[in-house]
């Protein structure tokens, strides 16, 4: 149906006034002329997320979406200088077709100026649909070529069971965002285009519609983008512009291709999109040098370690603008901020994997607050701190924590917005590896699958979706093909059982012989179970961006005996930091090397004493090590020197990339005191000859157990000070190491 332009009008009014923007209505005019009058230029955001759809639709529920626009939200308040009252949320059934409309128009459309910076985030569910042959002039496609549209909360009416999507679809919204004046506007949209339509993801959320056909009924859509147009007035040369274009204005990230799964993940007690979490965590350590490009590649990184290439986040517009379109970020960096005066804090700086194994009395240092401090009654200035505060985390529920001021009993409340940067992270001395049994297991297969895993030291079966997992255990089933001169048949033969990412990608190496029992499998799995928990603890101790070690890593390939850097990383908050340094990244969504290539790592070291140092990577399930020896504290060649740097494997030493297939994890870690009972024990493994090598080994679970340890005993000075409990688990002081990840693919 078709509205007027009066009628819309009018219930664009009613939607903003029910939404709270009855003063964008009552003062439009005057607010928009005094932006226009303003020269410092304004920072508009619209948060649009949706868990719960309509009851008639019949959706399953999503779980992370409104815990997307909190991660959104937080970031451009306090890291990118957005003021709350310029952002701008719809939730649940807020987000309907009419009030998305609404707010594009009224809040940023109208607002916006030249020069302006506007973020738009969608986080629900998408979808690939058609569209009715009787529309097909109307929308100007190519019959049988499905439209991208993202879904508000009341776009999906069932009747007499045939659904019919009154979709918004993404042209529509590119010719909305077309007619802002400012080409300042990053779009992100975590959702899905089509479904997996398998039961293998049963464990993750997939954000995409399960219904397998839909048809578009664009009448309504498409006419009120012509009202639209006429309420703004283009000239018809922007209007035929507008018409003609399907791409997204400005800079667009997408959670995956058109082709893929977008998901969310559960943790112990919230879920968030996938895409969302890992990118807002990335931008929250941007630095005014880092460019997006890094922080997507890392994204991607962060998004395939769980998906493979099942889900791997785009750019959907060309990456032109290499600069954080977000404006550029506050310095410094942090890792939360206090949110509330009763010293709660927001840690959406924290890694979520990290985040997940935090134990009460981890610290964060409390940086000085940008507002004044007011003075207490009848005090003529306020007082300044004697030292720098920080507080110990009391307890956590999702990226939201307790805290309470360290040392300070009755003390003063921290001001709200004052942010904190990671001092001594506080983890556990056991954590288990949580292995999803796959939907293809019959009930008496999950039975056995339950029990086999019960029976290892620190595997925990994972059977709802409810609960977080790290890997899936599932059925596969053995395929035997005909001869190539036989007509093309495929025939099942006895199922294996094997190991696979959450995305449903097989792990190498993983699946058995047909007709293996679930139990016999899974203590076959088990020398990989623990490579994969090492894996796990390994990642715990990642924390280049927080780290206050002064060192820069970087990965590089040899080509015709000329090295090429690839990826490079540096520790921003060392107090060395000098100008010139940044974090690179290739144009390329993920480090992709062929099979025999040679490659090698750049150890520097910029801070003022010399550092230790350790390589451990892990290529599908086999471990690799290169290391020093393990005295490290008399062989001084072994060490890193002051304003010099370490090649690794050294001169002399090859480092050719080998099978199988597959994704790749290394993590160079640097310390500020040796790492002696981890080398020590590599060196039982290989021996003390294989030092400065790139060496296989096998029990790369005991070698991270020992460095979690070096790591504790070395941090023992800064956790008496703050006076952490001895059995409150591994606390590890971020002055004295550095763990670099670096990701790759070999193909």
């Amino acid at each position: 149906m078709s509205l007027t332009r009066r009628a819309f009008l009018q219930q664009t009014g009613l939607t903003l006034a029910g939404l709270g923007f009855g003063d964008v209505l009552r003062t439009g005019a005057q607010k928009y002329q005094q932006a226009l009058a303003d020269p410092t230029p304004r920072k508009l955001a619209l948060l649009v997320g949706i868990n719960q759809y309509a009851s008639d639709a019949k959706l399953p529920n999503l779980k992370g979406c409104l815990t997307d626009l909190d991660l959104h939200r937080e970031l451009l308040v306090h890291r990118f200088g957005f003021k709350p009252g310029d952002i701008v949320e719809l939730r649940n059934k807020d987000a309907t077709v009419s009030n998305l409309e609404a707010a594009l128009v009224e809040h940023l459309i109208k607002q916006a100026r030249p020069h302006d910076v506007v973020v738009f985030h969608f986080s629900g569910y998408g979808r690939q649909i058609d569209v009715s042959p009787s529309l097909i002039d109307r929308v100007d496609v190519l019959p049988d070529t499905p439209l991208n549209a993202l879904v508000p909360f009341d776009a999906l009416n069932v009747s007499d069971d045939q659904p019919e999507l009154n979709a918004f679809l993404l042209r529509d919204l590119s010719r909305l965002l077309r007619s802002l004046t400012t080409d300042q506007l990053v779009s992100v949209l975590d959702m899905g285009l089509t479904h997996p339509n398998t039961d293998e993801l049963g464990h993750l959320r997939v954000r995409s519609l399960p219904t397998a056909s839909l048809t578009v009924n664009a009448v309504r859509d498409i006419s009120i983008q012509d009202e639209v147009w006429a309420q703004l007035s283009p000239s018809e040369q922007l209007k035929q512009r507008i018409q003609r274009s399907q791409r997204l204005p400005g800079l667009a990230l997408a959670a995956a291709d058109s082709g893929q799964t977008a998901v969310e993940v559960q943790w112990h007690n919230y879920a968030a999109g996938l895409f969302t979490a890992a990118l807002t965590h990335e931008l929250w350590q941007a630095m005014p040098a880092t460019t997006l490009t890094f922080a997507m590649n890392r994204t991607v990184t962060d998004v395939a370690q769980p998906m493979g290439e099942i889900q791997v986040p785009q750019f959907i517009t060309p990456r032109s603008q290499q600069s954080l379109i977000y404006g550029a970020p506050q310095e410094p960096t942090a890792d939360g901020v206090v949110i509330a005066n009763d010293n709660a804090v927001w840690l959406g700086g924290i890694s979520p994997h990290v985040l997940e194994q935090y134990e009460p009395q981890t610290c964060f240092q409390v940086l000085p607050s940008s507002e004044p401090v007011a003075p207490a009654v009848g005090a003529e200035t306020a007082p300044l701190p004697s030292k720098q505060r920080q507080v110990q985390l009391v307890s956590r529920s999702g990226f939201t924590g307790t805290t309470e001021v360290e040392g300070e009993k009755d003390a003063a409340p921290l001001q709200t917005g004052q942010l904190l940067q990671e001092a001594i992270r506080v983890l556990p001395t056991t954590l288990d590896l949580n292995v999803a049994l796959g939907k293809a297991l019959d009930r008496v297969e999950r039975v056995d699958a339950t029990s086999a895993f019960s029976d290892l030291d620190h595997m925990s079966p994972v059977t709802t979706s409810d609960q977080p997992a790290d890997y899936l255990f599932t059925k596969t089933a053995m395929l035997s093909t005909t001869a190539a001169n036989e007509p093309e048949t495929t025939e099942r033969t006895a199922p294996s059982y094997g190991l696979c990412l959450l995305g449903g990608t097989p792990l190498s190496g993983s699946s058995g012989d047909p007709g293996e029992a679930v139990k016999t499998a899974v203590r076959r799995l088990r020398p990989m179970l623990e490579t994969m928990l090492a894996a796990k603890l390994m990642e715990m101790t990642v924390n280049a961006a927080a780290s206050k070690v002064g060192a820069i890593a970087t990965l590089e390939t040899i080509e015709a005996d000329k090295p090429k850097t690839l990826v490079s990383q540096y520790t921003p908050r060392a107090p060395w930091t000098t100008s010139g340094l940044a974090n690179t990244a290739p144009q390329e969504s993920i480090v992709s090397l062929e099979a025999g290539s040679q490659i090698r790592y750049q150890i520097s070291n910029y801070s003022d004493r010399p550092l230790y140092w350790l390589l451990l990577s892990v290529n599908g399930t086999q471990p690799i090590a290169c290391y020093s020896q393990a005295d490290q504290s008399e062989v001084i060649a072994d060490r890193i020197a002051p304003g010099t740097s370490l090649t690794v494997p050294p001169e002399g030493n090859k480092w050719k990339l080998h099978g199988p297939a597959g994704f790749c994890t290394t993590y160079v870690i640097v310390s500020r005191q040796p790492l002696t009972k981890t080398l020590t024990h590599l060196q039982d493994q290989v021996g003390q000859d294989a030092a400065g090598e790139v060496v296989t080994f096998s029990e790369l679970l005991e070698v991270t157990r020992q460095l979690l340890k070096d790591l504790n005993d070395m941090s023992t000075e800064a956790a008496k000070a703050a006076e952490i409990a001895a059995d409150a688990g591994w606390a590890l002081d971020l002055d004295q190491w550095a763990t670099f990840k670096f990701f790759h693919q070999v193909v």
